[in-house]
């Protein structure tokens, strides 16, 4: 897939993450990620997302984890 289709492909998948408070940073890696999955032609594999997601400069922490974790620390 060439750099317009994935720009037509992926118009827009973003917005529901970052509305949820998906950090802006996780959102980049994920859309670069993705892009080369379509360019290659590649199916996605949990492994493989978990290693790039593992090259983060920061342990990245997701709202609705943030939430989990602040009522179970709440509750002791």
């Amino acid at each position: 897939m060439a750099g317009d289709e994935a720009d037509r492909a992926l118009a827009d998948v973003w917005e529901a993450p970052a509305s949820r408070g998906v950090p802006e940073e996780l959102l980049r890696v994920l859309d670069t990620y993705v892009r080369l999955l379509l360019a290659s032609g590649h199916s996605l594999h949990r492994s493989d997302l978990v290693q790039t997601l593992s090259g983060m400069p920061q342990q990245v922490v997701l709202p609705w984890e943030a939430d989990e974790a602040s009522a179970t620390s709440a509750t002791f």
